[in-house]
């Protein structure tokens, strides 16, 4: 498992992705009595990479201690936000931005996932708490 700020790459050695933090609350606060929660995140398609790559929120979630496991992602929450759409990085190009997601109140997620196409069946996880 990884720590927050650590770079994971790819099993194909063209793209790198980074937890650089875990914020709750983020933004305003969602219908329902839940929060938002939001990872920001950097995501590299690398120089020596052969073609571009499309990157979103897709293959992010959160997990909690428990096992629960959390895929509601929301739009327009924050300015700086990753894409939540398909965007295509060129290769030696960057994307960095927030993905929020609807969490509970009470307690915080114990690790983040990216389970994309690129490490499919071995998901990338960092710890956040």
């Amino acid at each position: 498992m990884l720590a927050v700020g650590k770079t994971f790459t790819l099993r194909t050695n063209t793209m790198t992705t980074t937890v650089l933090r875990y914020t709750q609350p983020i933004g305003e606060e969602p219908p329902d009595g839940a929060t938002f929660g939001g990872l920001e995140v950097r995501t590299c398609n690398l120089a020596t990479a052969s073609e571009p790559r499309q990157v979103n929120v897709a293959p992010w979630s959160l997990e909690w201690s428990d096992g629960k496991t959390n895929n509601n992602k929301w739009s327009n929450v924050v300015a700086a936000e990753y894409p939540f759409n398909y965007k295509t990085l060129k290769p030696g190009r960057c994307v960095k931005g927030w993905i929020v997601f609807t969490v509970p109140v009470k307690g915080k997620p114990f690790v983040a996932v990216y389970e994309g196409e690129g490490n499919r069946g071995q998901p990338a996880e960092w710890k956040l708490s």
